[in-house]
């Protein structure tokens, strides 16, 4: 699934005339679940490591982790700090990848420039030409 996510947000910043080398990415939410602070196991960390290994630089946002923990697996992540919402107006894209209620969706849509969503989190949004679904 990471793999997927990835190809979606490359395709989508193709349309835009750029690459994911040098792209920056927020990523929103990265707990396990929605409205939860667990980080084991999550796809989000996976998804951090290898938009980094493609070149791309990578912050996020989550209002129930504001530091990632360390784990086992992706120890060089520890120590991160959550970033805040309002980066997304200057971001290349921004990948939702755990639809925590607390997220403003509305801003989302009307600032950023791209939207992965993998979550159907901004199925009530009305402007949709920015938005791709994962």
């Amino acid at each position: 699934m990471p793999n997927y996510v990835v190809q979606r947000l490359e395709e989508g910043l193709a349309k835009q005339d750029k690459k994911l080398a040098g792209a920056e990415i927020l990523l929103i939410g990265i707990a396990y679940k929605k409205n939860i602070d667990d980080m084991r196991e999550s796809p989000a960390l996976v998804l951090i490591e290898l938009l980094e290994q493609a070149g791309a630089q990578v912050a996020f946002h989550d209002p129930h982790v504001p530091i990632i923990p360390m784990t086992r697996e992706h120890g060089g992540l520890a120590g991160r700090k959550s970033s805040d919402l309002d980066m997304a107006s200057s971001v290349d894209a921004v990948l939702i990848v755990t639809d925590h209620d607390e997220i403003n969706y509305g801003f989302l849509a009307s600032e950023a420039a791209l939207i992965i969503d993998t979550r159907n989190a901004m199925r009530n949004s009305t402007d949709r030409d920015n938005i791709v679904k994962a």
